[in-house]
């Protein structure tokens, strides 16, 4: 009986020196370093202008390393987004920043970065219908059309999206009206996109059957029920614009 456990035991142990080398088991190394979220965007106004950040170390068979503390942060424009000893960032102006962790264990220290971009405002009133008017103060006579005295007109109608600034929509009924109430149709549809300029403005797109774009909205003024700003449409034809919920 102890022969035969003997036989059994012996390969058992002889596998494990082989795979740890001077028979011990092999060391967990810090290889990577993990901090989230990736990317992800904030406001200049709360709430929604600070995050929390959340880290994680691996070692070489991916598995996490235990830690509690030794973690440091910096960001490359604090004057955009700060960030404290506790990985908590802060939103303080429109732009982009570059939020880095640093981590070390055993000797070995690792690094992770995140993208932040900021956004002036807080959009999160904005869904709605709204009546839209733009008067033209700008244009080019080369193009052969007079337009002094006319607007634009449509409804717009904004609701909540999945990627920043998180909302979008669609608009209808887009037309020019001259001084004397003339009105010419443009557009029956068409779809509203949302984006952030590099400096972190606003910029919403009237775009009509995704191949021409009927206006660029660049709003000075986000308030409940009310927006207002300049426009501009075609590179040739700008002025302002008031749209107000209905």
């Amino acid at each position: 009986m102890m022969r035969r456990s003997l036989r059994l035991i012996l390969p058992v142990f002889l596998a494990l020196g082989a795979a740890c080398g001077d028979g011990g088991f092999a060391p967990r190394l810090f290889m990577a370093l993990e901090v989230s979220p990736t990317a992800f965007a904030l406001f200049t106004v709360p709430p929604g202008n600070t995050l929390q950040l959340t880290i994680l170390a691996y070692d070489q068979t991916g598995a996490t390393l235990p830690f509690t503390s030794g973690a440091t942060y910096s960001s490359n424009a604090p004057a955009i987004a700060g960030v404290s000893n506790s990985g908590v960032v802060t939103a303080a102006a429109p732009g982009t920043a570059k939020i880095t962790a640093a981590l070390t264990l055993g000797g070995e220290t690792r690094t992770a970065s995140v993208t932040v971009k900021v956004y002036a405002g807080d959009y999160s009133d904005i869904p709605g219908v709204y009546d839209l008017t733009a008067p033209i103060t700008t244009f080019d006579p080369a193009r052969g059309v007079d337009l002094e005295g006319y607007r634009y007109t449509a409804v717009l109608t904004l609701h909540e999206e999945s990627r920043p600034p998180w909302f979008g929509g669609t608009y209808a009924d887009l037309r020019l009206i001259g001084p004397s109430g003339d009105t010419t149709a443009l557009a029956d549809t068409g779809f509203v996109y949302t984006d952030i300029d590099p400096d972190g403005g606003l910029l919403i797109e009237l775009v009509r059957d995704w191949d021409q774009t009927d206006g660029t909205l660049m709003p000075a003024t986000l308030a409940p029920g009310f927006i207002d700003g300049t426009f501009d449409c075609c590179g040739h034809i700008s002025g302002t614009f008031t749209a107000t919920r209905r």
